[in-house]
């Protein structure tokens, strides 16, 4: 049963390209929730984007000992 959202930040250089991508595991069921809830964790700035990128299941939340609501980075 998917609880939660992987979400990624993508950062681009000043040429607009993709330069480093930071992972978030999120323990709310809700999409647009768990981008909120990263956004409050780790502000987004002008050459960065935030999406929901896979929904995560109940088993790795667990694994990590989150609670609902709960946000931890995650590298992939």
């Amino acid at each position: 049963m998917d609880v939660g959202w992987n979400v990624r930040v993508t950062i681009y250089d000043e040429e607009g390209k993709p330069s480093i991508q930071q992972h978030f595991l999120v323990y709310e069921a809700d999409k647009k929730k768990a981008v909120a809830l990263v956004h409050k964790w780790a502000p987004v700035y002008d050459r960065e984007t935030m999406e929901a990128t896979a929904p995560v299941p109940l088993n790795e939340f667990i694994r990590y000992g989150m609670k609902p609501g709960g946000v931890r980075r995650h590298d992939q």
